[in-house]
């Protein structure tokens, strides 16, 4: 039987009003994500930022991929 995996994501930041609008930052400034991340096993995890320049006509999104600080603590920064 095939069981659906689960992963809970908790305390994203940043977020503006619970992610109903996308977060924005002056070129050049610093942009750190953290979230909590909880597999439902012990398997190992990989996580992602996804983000887009609001000002490429195509909204080409890039990948970042974030680290394990603590426990179940995960960051990414990019300028």
């Amino acid at each position: 039987m095939n069981r659906r995996k689960v992963i809970r994501i908790e305390a994203s930041s940043p977020t503006i009003d619970c992610g109903a609008y996308p977060v924005k930052r002056i070129v050049g400034d610093e942009l750190t994500v953290t979230a909590d991340i909880f597999p439902d096993s012990q398997n190992a995890l990989r996580a992602h930022v996804r983000w887009c320049d609001g000002r490429m006509p195509t909204l080409a999104w890039q990948v970042l991929p974030m680290t394990h600080n603590d426990n179940d603590h995960w960051q990414a920064s990019c300028s």
